[in-house]
């Protein structure tokens, strides 16, 4: 690169004859210059005019020409400096290039030496002011860089804490909030309103959450695709900003008498895109001064991890609502069924009492045969009926002190017959000093119940089950064991599964619903302990639960559940 053609130029030296010269050759060639014979009378000019390059003798009357080479790199690094020495030695002139000078000649001089040193170093401060302003601007991108990435780690950073913060909570309600809140804080806003898409025909999309906004400024709000600023975002899948006295050019009416009322300086609309389409809108009010780009794509970015967010929500509500329908269906259809199953039952109690009729063996086992089915068909509708409530929160519970030996042996005591049927021996090990236990009797029975009778099922004619309870700490455990066939370590991951059973194939030798562990481990857990399984192919199952002596609220709660269930997870 080459200096400009014109330069300023500043001659100072006190004979007059030189001082002509130079500067009439020096304006022929285009620059300005001005002259001055003495040091005092350079040092002004140096700081108002700013020369390009100074010409001056070593030998001034006054202050020497070193002080002129001094104070012009200090007014400018990059002056070209050339010292013009008669009399002065080799050695003064090498200590004013010491002092930053560029260059000297020796009077008497040739013109035309004069013009190639003068260029070379008007040149010289060019290429350093060309290096200087390059650098600057090398060190402007790296800073901007720099910005850059921090901000994009700083929003990526951001954008993962409030997924994560909205991931721990599932309520549609809850999400809806929390993106408008953020979605305000995040750009600057003072409001924002957030819309979804209505499953109404005539209105497609309403107004579900606001922040910073009267529930009566709000609520009503309601546009359709082709209407005012949201529509427009809808059918393009593009946010709009805007400022300043334009802001209500394209709006609705909805919209214009929201603005009217609010009366913003600054709006910010972004789509909420999913897979399947616009989910919706959310609209960010107000920021003082208007948004920014990086406001828009920032918030932009938020809006697409909070669609996916508000449409994992809507699902799972769905996904409730539809649970909460087979529960209600589920629970109709079994009371429909137990009333006229219990009808049956009855009379063929009836029929079956030999003090009424005269009926012969066969007839007697048919009878018994069709009482134990229905007897089987009311424990299945019982389970369904239990596991609907325990679906849907509705399974009531009745808290009172009881005797943990009282409530096994009358668990034991209604297996009585079945045992006997099976040849199967029946070993209880409850000591009588274990302390009463806050639990729902009702309910603790039937997991007793449920758990004997998968033992008895699965264990060999002859074989015996043992029942046993004892005190760890502030729990008691209960266990149930038996000598049967045992179950395999990949079949133990189903057992507390709902409809699950171990032997699930058409051919299976015990009928079942697949409910009773759930619902134990649901009745278990209401108590405030745990239930887990250790089995042995060839050598038995155990089932051990426990139960906080004090009730589900004991402070010290499933302390020994906790221990034992995490040992087993990380064997």
């Amino acid at each position: 690169m080459t200096a400009p053609t014109r330069a300023r130029i500043l001659v100072v030296d006190d004979e007059p004859a030189i001082v002509g010269v130079v500067s009439d050759f020096l304006g022929t060639l285009g620059h300005e210059v001005k002259s001055v014979a003495t040091a005092e009378d350079a040092m002004p000019l140096l700081a108002e005019w700013r020369p390009d390059a100074v010409l001056t003798d070593l030998n001034l009357p006054g202050a020497s020409g070193l002080e002129v080479v001094r104070e012009a790199k200090e007014q400018d690094g990059e002056v070209c400096v050339v010292v013009i020495t008669g009399q002065a030695t080799t050695d003064t002139a090498i200590d004013a290039l010491r002092h930053g000078a560029y260059d000297y000649i020796q009077k008497p001089f040739n013109l035309m030496d004069l013009q190639r040193t003068v260029e070379r170093g008007l040149e010289s401060r060019w290429l350093a002011y060309t290096n200087r302003a390059l650098v600057e601007e090398l060190r402007r991108h790296e800073r901007e860089l720099t910005r850059k990435v921090q901000l994009a780690t700083w929003q990526m950073k951001t954008l993962f804490e409030l997924s994560s913060r909205m991931s721990r909570d599932l309520n549609l309600e809850f999400r809806l909030q929390f993106i408008c809140e953020k979605g305000a804080e995040l750009t600057g806003g003072r409001n924002s309103v957030l819309f979804l898409h209505s499953d109404q025909e005539e209105v497609e999309f309403v107004a579900r959450a606001a922040f910073g906004l009267p529930a009566t400024a709000w609520t009503p709000l309601r546009f359709h695709a082709r209407d005012g600023l949201c529509g427009k975002v809808v059918q393009e899948r593009v946010a709009i900003r805007r400022v300043g006295p334009g802001i209500r050019s394209g709006m609705s009416g909805v919209e214009a008498g929201l603005w009217d009322t609010l009366r913003p300086e600054s709006v910010l609309v972004v789509p909420l895109v999913t897979e399947q389409g616009v989910l919706g809108t959310l609209t960010v009010l107000d920021r003082p001064g208007g948004f920014t780009q990086e406001d828009e794509d920032f918030l932009t970015l938020f809006a697409g991890s909070a669609a996916i967010a508000l449409d994992n929500a809507i699902l799972h509500e769905r996904t409730l609502e539809l649970d909460r329908m087979k529960s209600e269906f589920v629970a109709v259809v079994s009371h429909e069924i137990r009333t006229p199953l219990t009808v049956i039952k009855g009379s063929l109690e009836i029929l079956g009492d030999d003090r009424l009729w005269s009926i012969d063996e066969r007839q007697s086992r048919l009878l018994q045969g069709a009482q134990a089915n229905c007897d089987r068909l009311l424990v299945i509708i019982r389970d369904i009926l239990d596991f609907s409530k325990l679906d849907s929160n509705a399974m009531a519970m009745s808290f009172a002190p009881a005797s943990i030996r009282e409530v096994l042996h009358s668990a034991a005591s209604d297996l009585t017959t079945l045992l006997s049927e099976r040849r199967l021996q029946l070993v209880e090990s409850v000591p009588d000093s274990l302390p009463p236990v806050l639990l729902d009797e009702y309910r603790l029975v039937q997991v007793v119940t449920n758990l004997l009778s998968n033992a008895i099922k699965f264990s060999t004619t002859g074989s015996r089950i043992y029942l046993s309870a004892e005190q760890r700490d502030q729990d008691v455990l209960i266990s149930v064991r038996d000598e049967g066939e045992g179950i395999a370590p990949a079949d133990r991951k189903r057992l507390f599964k709902k409809f699950s059973q171990v032997d699930s194939s058409a051919t299976r030798k015990f009928g079942g619903t697949g409910l009773g562990l759930v619902i134990c481990k649901a009745i278990v857990e209401a108590h405030g302990g745990a239930i887990w399984c250790d089995s042995e192919v060839g050598k038995g199952t155990q089932f051990t639960f426990t139960l906080p002596l004090g009730g589900p609220e004991s402070p010290a709660r499933g302390s020994t559940a906790t221990a034992a269930v995490e040992s087993r997870r990380l064997a």
